[in-house]
């Protein structure tokens, strides 16, 4: 099976650039999506993302964790933090950030 979010992840982790990256639905909308948005520091992060997390109580699942951005946070912030994700790459880059 080819892990292609793993990719984009692994691929965005070890540079600078932008990489962009296109979802098709079910329903035959295409949407273009800047992968960045994975690694984003909670200063970028919505209202809504960090009100959130202020509520949270551990131990956390963090179920397609992704990048692990959610994750990280959590885990600077005091809490037990178990990330999981389908895709390997995903594992590997989160298990990277810490």
């Amino acid at each position: 099976m080819v892990d292609v979010f793993g990719s984009i992840l692994r691929d965005l982790s070890e540079s600078a650039l932008p990489i962009f990256y296109e979802i098709e639905r079910d329903d035959g909308l295409l949407e273009q999506r800047n992968a960045s948005v994975y690694f984003t520091k909670p200063s970028q992060w919505s209202f809504n993302e960090l009100e959130i997390l202020k509520h949270v109580i551990s131990p956390v699942i963090d179920l397609g964790a992704g990048g692990g951005r959610h994750s990280y946070y959590l885990q600077t912030n005091g809490h037990q933090v178990k990330a999981i994700d389908l895709s390997a790459g995903a594992i590997e880059v989160c298990s990277k950030m810490g």
